[in-house]
């Protein structure tokens, strides 16, 4: 496979992921040239702009009507520019129009794909580490509650509102225990022969324990028994390193940018 192909299955899996979260009855969906995803009025959730697909020659002018919308809140002011994006000087024009560039060039977060082909067999770095397919609501419940505080540090993510993913054939969950105790998730969404990994996630206080790679490798090889060929994911820099381990190959940097309204200053 080219270099182009995972970039777009890294692209495909990062606009499913964001799918999946708008399903949830008090999120909203918007689709046009200008992708993105919201809460509804009055409560919380994700709000990312995460596909542009603008003509050059008109990319100005069309960013400028968004302007009132976004000072307002109702466009979100988060930008996710993958190497998709278009024009494809977008990410100047938006700096022109006093977006920041929140990337950390001296840490960089990286968009990475692994040929399931090559998974890695590697050996549990802690026997105590007992993993579970997340099928119940209790579990379910235990899975979100170390999403929140371990991965987001805010509820994003509420059972009332995500319990009905349990129910959806393309997504599976993990959640880790060590000692009896959960401390850890991972799961995936799956589109035909491709998934993302998505929530791999451990409490401050157990990490670097191996609950992290006992779960990629248990969600990866699960996937590889399904038939996927292609796992993708977006990694952090404090992850870069356990991926890497895991064989998987960074594609391109990610970019992300935020509108900051000079007359908020």
């Amino acid at each position: 496979m080219n270099h182009d192909y995972y970039v777009d299955c890294i692209t495909d899996g990062m606009e499913k992921y964001l799918h999946t979260l708008a399903l949830a009855e008090h999120m909203q969906y918007h689709q046009g040239d200008v992708e993105w995803i919201s809460p509804l009025p009055g409560f919380d959730g994700p709000s990312l702009v995460f596909k542009v697909s603008l003509e050059e020659d008109t990319a100005i002018e069309h960013i400028d009507k968004l302007l009132p919308d976004l000072k307002s809140g109702v466009l979100p002011k988060i930008w996710f520019i993958p190497p998709s994006s278009k024009p494809a000087n977008l990410t100047t024009i938006l700096a022109s129009k006093g977006f920041r560039d929140l990337s950390d060039p001296e840490n960089p977060e990286w968009g990475m794909a692994l040929d399931l082909a090559k998974i890695h067999n590697l050996p549990l770095s802690n026997p105590r580490i007992n993993i579970h397919r997340v099928t119940s609501s209790s579990e379910f419940a235990l899975w979100i509650d170390v999403v929140n505080e371990a991965l987001h540090g805010w509820p994003m993510l509420d059972q009332t509102y995500h319990e009905f993913w349990l129910s959806r054939s393309e997504l599976s969950f993990y959640l880790a225990y060590l000692d009896g105790v959960p401390i850890a998730t991972s799961a995936a969404i799956q589109t035909g022969n491709q998934a993302s990994i998505e929530f791999v996630s451990t409490l401050q206080q157990y990490r670097n324990q191996g609950a992290a790679s006992a779960l990629c490798l248990k969600t990866l090889h699960d996937l590889h028994n399904k038939g996927v060929h292609t796992a993708t994911l977006r990694a952090s820099h404090e992850a870069n390193a356990l991926y890497t381990k895991l064989g998987f190959k960074p594609y391109f940097q990610t970019v992300v940018m935020s509108f900051e309204d000079p007359g908020e200053h």
